[in-house]
């Protein structure tokens, strides 16, 4: 991934993606990414037993800490798939209620009743600017 970014940002030009020759900030910004994906994959392959070590540890850790052993044993529901499955069920269910309000929230612009009348106003600005008419 990272030698991929790094050509792309390297001959960004000849790939059609600027007109520009000199180094833009989105050019720069694809470069500096590149470097630290490359970075991150040098530390990973010099110390990918201690990583692997380190991951292993906190697993365990993860797993011998109480509140995480509610899900193993099932002490909130049955011992059975089923009942973890349908509480699986009902915590999406929860989640995706709690979205779909928010997009209200917005789309209401914070009006949970009256929602407010919107207007064209932008779509007629973009329009006159593909006309070249720079006034309205």
């Amino acid at each position: 991934m990272g030698i991929i970014l790094l050509g792309i940002s390297l001959f960004f030009g000849h790939a059609g993606l600027t007109f520009q020759v000199s180094w833009s900030l989105h050019r720069l910004s694809l470069l500096i990414l590149s470097l630290v994906f490359l970075l991150f994959a040098l530390i990973y392959s010099l110390y990918k037993d201690k990583i692997t070590d380190a991951t292993n540890k906190a697993g365990y850790a993860i797993e011998s800490n109480p509140i995480t052993h509610w899900w193993v044993k099932a002490q909130l529901v049955g011992y059975d798939e089923e009942s973890k499955l349908k509480q699986i069920h009902q915590i999406v269910g929860i989640f995706s209620f709690l979205i779909i309000l928010i997009y209200l929230w917005f789309v209401s612009a914070g009006q949970w009743i009256a929602w407010p009348q919107t207007t064209n106003y932008y779509d007629q600005i973009a329009s006159s600017f593909e006309k070249d008419n720079s006034f309205y």
